[in-house]
Parts: structure tokens; C-alpha cells; sequence
């Protein structure tokens, strides 16, 4: 389907800094800036321990991610039934030994992915399988998919196994 981001090749547009903190409260605020896709990991460190030293909050997380951006062009998108990104096939993942789980989320699905004209997700689908095998190999952990369902904008349609 439609797609102008630009490959992923190990050489991002920008890079986004995400600095957490945490206050004598237990008030927790997290802030981010996007910066050069060149930046340095050593530039980021540099800026990480100035950061921390100008807080008295715990600075007790940092997030680094690459981002590869183009262009959002709404004209790019198809015009389809599901064509919302508030429309979505939702996939529930889950470790054995862990009661949390992550969800991953197809945004505006192509009708392929669904047994014909119902929202009912087709497991066999090759665009579902692909989505679902390539997410559960870089999730973290063990996790396997347990659940896929149809949702339409805030409703939750019946969940069925993934």
C-alpha cells in the first residue's frame, strides 16, 4: 500500500531524544526534541549529563529513536472502506509467564485482511501474517500473539484468536 517514508538503512532524518524524569513527588514528566539524524551518540550522552546535572528531578530514563520521515501526503493514502487510521485490526501479544501484553495495530487494514465482507480478520491472510510474524520477531521478550479484533474509530469488536 502507500508508503513515502524512506528506507530504513541506518541513516535516519532526525533523531528523537526522549528524557525522563521522576520528582520527590513521584510526579513523572517525560520531554523529547528532535535532532539532527547525524547527531552522535556521544553528542546525546554529552547532552544527557547536562541535562541531568540542571535537574533535581531523577533523570531515570532515555530514549533514542531513529526517525525516517517523509512527506505526509494525505493524497497518497487509498480511498477504501477502512481508510481511517482510527479504524484498526488489533493484535494482542503476550508472554506465558506475563499477565501484561502489547498490542500491535494495523491502521486503515486493506480489505484483504478481512473474510470478505465482514470485520472478522482473515488469519491467513499473507499482508496479516507478514505484519504479525515481522512484529513478534522485534518485540521484546518471549511474546506471542494471543487475539486479533476489528475495532471501528472507539468500538471494540469481538476478539478472536490470532
Amino acid at each position: 500500500m502507500p508508503r513515502t517514508a524512506p528506507t530504513v538503512d541506518g541513516t535516519p532524518n532526525l533523531r528523537k531524544i526522549s528524557l525522563s524524569y521522576v520528582d520527590v513527588s513521584k510526579d513523572t514528566r517525560t520531554v523529547s526534541n528532535y535532532v539532527e539524524g547525524s547527531t552522535t551518540d556521544a553528542q546525546v550522552e554529552s547532552h544527557v549529563v547536562a541535562a541531568g546535572a540542571a535537574s533535581n528531578a531523577n533523570l531515570y530514563r532515555v530514549e533514542v529513536t531513529d526517525v525516517y520521515n517523509a512527506a505526509k501526503l494525505a493524497s497518497a493514502a487509498v480511498a477504501a472502506e477502512e481508510n481511517s487510521v482510527f479504524d484498526n485490526v488489533v493484535i494482542l501479544f503476550k508472554e506465558s509467564d506475563n499477565p501484561t501484553g502489547m498490542n500491535g495495530f494495523i491502521p486503515a487494514p486493506i480489505r484483504d485482511i478481512f473474510v470478505g465482507d465482514s470485520d472478522n480478520v482473515l488469519n491467513t491472510a499473507a499482508e496479516y501474517v507478514a505484519f504479525k510474524t515481522t512484529l513478534a520477531a522485534i518485540l521484546l521478550g518471549t511474546m506471542v500473539p494471543i487475539s486479533v479484533r476489528y475495532t471501528e474509530r472507539r468500538e471494540i469488536n469481538a476478539s478472536e484468536e490470532a
